[in-house]
């Protein structure tokens, strides 16, 4: 097949003439619609040439040609103009304006756009979603560029450019090529936005958009930038906080765009009534709004396809569009690997089954359509085809599945790497297939071997040379894809293309950290009367040579100021990325000489110094918002006694950052000292577990003094003032620590009759686990904290290293959960103070430890025989819970407030409960306090806890268990139902492509069933069924049923109505829904199908409603009234998307324009009238 370098779309011959940078000097006209200006290019040509060809679609009557350096006008020829294509722009350039230093000419054209530019996508004010500025944005779709400047239209073509764009100064963004313009002119009543791009860019990727939208700092170290409309601005905010770790794998599995990897990025969300953005720019992506609403792992798979084709069409293009798989195949298959990198495969099993189906049907799909045979290529003669059909013709699937199968042939390690070293390679250059082909051919010199040992199937036909079996492959000669069992006809099949499935790795434990400095957002949170102002000495161990330190906070922002603490000097700070539900990141830039290596510090209430290393100090004064869900103020009238109010806070997961600015995560841990000012009727100040040192008086207040040796994570320091009554429990010579007992006074009593033996859990505890502390001298003095709390304060999850909390609810409840649940917070002194989880994605550590200490302090504590029953009611409790959760889970979109319902700590104490029966309750009980002894006072992930336990029981106990224990690790921790499954069964992530198609999945026996079930029993289980489905069941269910051939009764579609509420949907879920409704005549929904798409007006929605209602002859009608409405009230919908739907229902837009009433549209005339 000829595979040349000749664009079927395009004039221009790149090998003769080429532009290679290109500057704007635009004026955007929101009155006109137009663009207007000077486009200056850039050219380099054959000495014999004299004439260079360009491709454009402008308005000829403002054209006006110079060359650039003398002025002089330059003659030009506009012919064959083609519609589809465009005109070919001749420009001819004698010898005397040649021979430049570094470009062969330089040639100026004045030009302007057409005011109906299908190019250009002008929203006036109405049309936005906030309705207060007008927006345009640029469709550079395949052959449009030529539409907005005059240029090589071509993807062989890549320039440079520089541009200054005029627009009025009441718009704040403007963004060209994905770059945004950091130079502003101020001129009169304009504003002149400046921009420039370095790396040469295809002209589809020149996008330009012009309007007055929101922007947010997403991730500083990535320089990621958000943009929306004021109403979508929260909702993007929340869906891409963790962004940056989809662009950080990206960046793993391809490497930078840049050698330097210093770049902007940014992610634009478009209203719902603009059409998607098809071809990318290098380093931005647009996304609907529509997509905020719909299922998470489908707008995570858009996202991350988006992404993926920065690089597969952005940073590599196709040389011409006839090897658009290059683009888009490329694409997907990068796309599929950042989600297997982002989630574990198993969570994911169904998510990824229904994308591998999808790319499978919309391959039949194509082929069906356009009637292809069997001889179709991946490359397709696009001759006669228009630039609109495309996407139709080029079966990107096919490629996907072909770079799937190369990398099962190859191995999944050799073809990752070959995959970084392909896009470094033809980094910034346009391509065709045959490029692609030597390349591989070129990086995998023993390829022959490889497909030679593979060639058993008699599906493959093994080639003379592995060149050819590739070309083969490519041109359609290898019939090597799956069958169609539906109609039985055979398409490209290979029975070995099921071996694709490979085991992907599992996330990278030590690259996770949630809602650390990453994360962004904020609650309101003020102070009150105890606390309004206070200040906090930040002992910063900043060993990179940055010179900002971030750190987490949700604060009052207007009442904080921040100094370096040796020389009172002001700091300069930024609070960005304020998000609800997670907190906000807060900057400080700390200069060079502000810093140093210190080692001491010297608390003026301790005689010993503090031996720390850190290299600057800084003090920042601040105040908490008033309604800080972090703190519990609890009025007099609101405590059990009555007379004084109480203050605690709630440092749940990620509210110690709402009570002092931190680094909240469990990764960090510190050191304090602490002064808390307070009235002087306050007897009950506690701070991290910690009694107060000194008590300092000041006029009507008390300062208490604390201080701590020993480094805590933020969550534990909880702050507790109040006026409580103190028994000591135990002495010291005891139990070698002072334990008390804190309550309000109607409780005093009951609570030291329930916590009488509490000395003897502690013991055990102690037994088991070792120590809180390895020492004790008189400067710190070991104590232990009971605080039984008023009934109205909720759980306080998180424990301190000496101190728990207990409702008072509990103290009436039965003896032996009691003992449960005291010991149980007792454990997790041990298990979540003195040893933490490094993030909360390794939760399962602290609370499945916990579980599993307590458990064993309750057997230390009874006869076995008595609890029986008792502990038979635990286990079942803890099985019961094993349904829907996952021991190392993925917590991506999950707010903090919803940590717990993701970690599945029930079967993290059954493994512990494994382990200890294969290895020895003995040997166990040994690992489990050299464990808890060897990781003191630090942060530690799941890997950590693997590889510890294996080092103990291989080297310390010397005995051979490294090979046992690996597998069940393994499965337990990654695997569903891993009990029951076999090793194998899990790395097995493809099935059969051939298989896939004939097995009916769930989903398509509910759709048949709902069909064909007549008797009402049967039919109230399907609804049962129904309710249990997700929306990607939902998605597939409702596929099947619209494609089955059977009509539907009304009462049926009622039900399904019942199950499925319209308004509960998502929009896919909707449109679906609708469809479905439509298609089987149930007109009470033709006026939710109108405003459905009235609201949702982008062609993807709008337009299969009317094409539905068309073609029933009972709903024509009503399609034409519903749309003329539409027209007449000047809604958000488009004109190009008018122009689509006027086509679709087969009416002329002259007619709806000149009618002024709905009962008129009766007299609207269709194509078939005439």
């Amino acid at each position: 097949m000829d595979w040349s370098s000749v664009d079927p779309y395009s004039y221009a011959n790149p090998d003769i003439a080429k532009i290679v940078h290109i500057h704007f000097d635009l004026f955007v006209d929101f009155d006109e619609t137009v663009l207007r200006g000077k486009a200056v290019l850039f050219i380099e040509m054959e000495p014999e040439y004299d004439e260079i060809v360009n491709i454009y679609q402008l308005n000829e009557d403002k054209m006006y040609v110079t060359d650039y350096q003398s002025g002089h006008r330059l003659e030009y020829n506009i012919t064959q103009n083609v519609d589809s294509v465009g005109s070919k722009f001749v420009i001819r350039i004698p010898q005397r304006y040649r021979d430049l230093s570094y470009f062969s000419c330089i040639i100026q054209i004045m030009y302007e756009t057409r005011k109906d530019s299908p190019a250009l996508y002008w929203l006036r004010s109405d049309q936005t979603s906030d309705g207060i500025h007008p927006l345009l944005i640029t469709n550079n779709k395949f052959t449009y560029a030529r539409r907005i400047f005059p240029c090589q239209d071509s993807p062989s073509v890549r320039f440079t450019f520089t541009a200054e764009i005029s627009v009025p100064n009441n718009f704040n963004s403007v963004i060209i090529c994905g770059r945004i313009c950091r130079h502003i002119i101020n001129d009169k009543d304009r504003y002149i936005y400046m921009c420039f791009g370095m790396v040469p860019m295809p002209s589809y990727a020149m996008i330009i958009m012009v309007g007055s939208l929101e922007s947010i700092h997403l991730d500083l170290k990535h320089n990621v930038n958000l943009w929306a409309e004021k109403k979508y601005i929260e909702q993007s905010k929340t869906f891409f906080a963790n962004f940056h770790h989809i662009l950080n794998i990206a960046k793993e599995l391809c490497g930078p765009f840049y050698k330097d990897d210093v770049h902007e990025y940014n992610i634009c969300v478009l209203p719902p009534n603009i059409p998607e953005i098809e071809l990318p720019c290098l380093s931005m992506i647009f996304v609907s709004s529509t997509l905020l609403n719909e299922d998470s792992f489908l707008i995570c798979n858009t996202v991350v396809q988006k992404v993926a084709q920065n690089w597969a069409g952005g940073l590599i293009t196709c040389k011409n569009f006839q090897h658009l798989w290059l683009n888009k195949s490329f694409s997907t298959f990068i796309s599929r690997r950042i989600i297997y990198c982002m989630y574990k495969q198993n969570l994911i099993s169904n998510e990824m089954s229904f994308l591998e189906r999808k790319t499978v049907n919309d391959l039949i799909i194509k082929i069906n359509l356009l009637d292809i045979d069997s001889e179709q290529k991946i490359v397709p003669n696009l001759r006669s085809v228009l630039p609109k059909d495309i996407t139709k013709c080029v079966i990107d699937e096919m490629g996907y599945i072909l770079l799937n199968y190369l990398e099962y042939l190859l191995g999944l390690r050799r073809f990752k790497l070959y995959l970084k070293s392909y896009l470094f390679k033809f980094r910034f250059k346009s391509i065709n297939t045959n490029d692609w082909m030597n390349h591989l051919h070129d990086y995998f010199v023993d390829i022959r071997r490889m497909i030679e040992s593979h060639g058993n199937d008699s599906k493959i036909r093994k080639s003379k040379t592995e060149k050819r079996f590739l070309h083969r492959i490519v041109s359609g000669d290898e019939k090597w894809i799956f069958y169609d069992n539906s109609k039985k006809k055979k398409y490209y099949a290979n029975q070995s293309l099921s071996s694709t499935s490979t085991p992907w790795p599992n996330i990278h434990d030590s690259k996770i950290t949630l809602y650390l400095m990453e994360s962004k957002g904020s609650h309101d949170l003020a102070s009150h009367r105890f606390t309004s102002f206070a200040e906090i000495e930040n002992w910063l161990q900043n060993r990179i040579a940055s010179k900002e330190i971030l750190d987490i906070h949700q604060l009052n922002e207007d009442k904080m100021y921040v100094t370096d603490y040796q020389s009172g000097h002001r700091l300069e700070y930024d609070v960005t990325q304020n998000a609800d539900s997670i907190g906000s990141k807060f900057v400080i830039r700390i200069p060079q000489l502000y810093r140093g290596h210190f080692t001491k510090y010297k608390y003026q209430y301790r005689t010993k110094p503090y031996i720390i290393d850190y290299n600057c100090a800084i003090q920042i004064i601040y105040e908490t918002h008033k309604d800080s869900p972090a703190l519990y103020w609890l009025r007099s009238d609101q405590t059990s006694d009555g007379t004084h109010p109480l203050l605690i806070t709630n440092n749940k997961f990620t509210h110690a950052r709402g009570i002092f600015p931190c680094q909240d995560t469990p990764s960090v841990r510190f050191t304090f000292t602490a002064e808390l000012s307070v009235p002087n009727n306050f007897n009950s100040v506690i701070i991290c577990g910690r009694t107060c040192r000194h008590i300092i008086h000041d006029g009507d207040r008390y300062k208490y003094v604390f201080f701590e040796m020993f480094p805590m994570p933020s969550y534990a320091m909880i702050i507790m003032i109040g006026s409580l009554e103190r028994i000591y429990l135990e002495d010291w010579h005891n139990l070698r620590c002072n334990v008390s007992l804190w309550a309000e006074k109607k409780y005093i009593k009951q609570s030291k009759t329930t916590f009488a033996n509490f000395h003897h859990i502690l013991n055990i505890a102690k037994e088991l686990c070792g120590p809180l502390y390895k020492k004790c001298n008189i400067d710190h003095v070991h104590e232990y904290n009971i605080c039984v709390l008023p009934s109205n304060i909720p759980e306080i999850e998180l424990s301190c290293l000496s101190m728990i909390f207990v409702s008072s609810t509990l103290l009436n409840e039965d003896a032996f959960l009691i003992y449960s649940t005291v010991a149980q917070k007792v454990a997790q002194s041990w298990t979540g103070g003195l040893v933490s989880c490094k993030n909360f994605q390794h939760l399962w550590l602290n609370k499945s430890f916990s579980t599993f200490i307590s458990r064993k302090i309750i057997h230390h504590m009874y006869e076995q025989n008595l609890i029986s029953n008792e502990m038979s009611f635990l286990e079942r409790n803890i099985t019961n819970d094993l349904i829907i959760k996952k021991l190392v889970p993925n917590l991506r979109n999950i707010l903090p407030k919803d940590i717990t319902k993701c970690v599945i700590d029930e079967l993290g104490y059954i493994l512990l409960s494994y382990l200890e029966y294969i290895l020895g309750l003995r040997y166990f009980e040994l690992y489990l306090k050299s464990y808890l002894q060897d990781f003191r006072f630090q942060s530690i992930n799941t890997n950590d806890w693997m590889n510890y336990l294996c080092y103990y029981f291989t080297h310390t106990l010397l005995l051979e268990t490294q090979e046992r224990l690996k597998p069940i690790l393994d499965k337990w921790l990654y695997g569903p139902n891993l009990r029951f499954m076999s090793i194998e069964n899990i790395c097995i992530l493809y099935p059969e492509l051939h298989c896939l198609m004939e097995k009916n999945t769930t989903t398509q026996l509910l759709a048949k069933l709902w069909v064909t079930t007549k008797t009402f029993n049967n039919f109230t289980h399907l609804l049962t069924n129904l309710k249990l489905c997700n929306n990607l069941e939902r998605k597939e269910f409702l596929s099947n049923l619209y494609a089955s051939s059977t009509v539907l009764p009304i009462g049926k579609l009622w039900w399904l109505h019942r199950v499925f509420p319209l308004d509960e949907q998502t929009c896919e879920n909707r449109l679906l829904l609708l469809r479905l409704y439509i298609k089987n005549k149930w007109l009470k929904m033709i006026q939710p199908a109108l405003e459905f798409a009235r609201e949702y007006c982008s062609p993807t929605f709008a337009c299969p409603i009317f094409r539905e209602l068309y073609e029933l002859e009972e709903t024509r009608h009503l399609a034409i009234s519903g749309f003329t409405a539409i027209v007449e009230k000047k809604c958000k919908m488009l004109p190009q998307t008018i122009q689509e739907v006027a086509c679709i229902l087969k009416i002329n837009l002259k007619d709806i324009y000149v009618l002024t009433s709905e009962e008129s549209t009766l007299h609207v005339k269709t194509k078939q009238d005439a």
